[in-house]
């Protein structure tokens, strides 16, 4: 298993644990709960390197849901409690969750869950 923690720019706490298991199972824990997700082939060979080398703007370029602590205009990262989440429903149907926005503490919007 590879494993690569990341931590707020702002307050230093850990923003994140992300890891890929030997199965090619990735794991993002800590910011909004856990997720998992498969991988094989040539991505998670992208990710594996990208993790060892904890560069979380490559990881980011691979699916930005996989790094939804990380600010791609700050090129920083933040903690759960850096960012200025807010949810939304779909319009359709009231009560679905639709996605999540987040605004790092620069005031750059973006989705951080979908």
């Amino acid at each position: 298993m590879i494993e690569a923690q990341f931590h707020c720019a702002t307050c230093n706490a850990v923003a994140a644990t992300l890891q890929l298991t030997d199965d090619n199972q990735f794991i993002q824990s800590g910011f909004m709960g856990n997720s998992c997700e498969g991988g094989s082939g040539r991505l998670a060979i992208l990710l594996e390197r990208a993790l060892r080398q904890q560069n979380i703007g490559t990881i980011y370029k691979l699916n930005g849901l996989w790094a939804p602590f990380y600010c791609p205009t700050c090129q920083a990262t933040y903690c759960s409690e850096h960012w200025l989440k807010e949810v939304q429903f779909d319009d359709d149907f009231a009560g679905w969750y639709d996605c999540t926005y987040g605004t790092c503490p620069a005031g750059h919007r973006r989705i951080v869950d979908d």
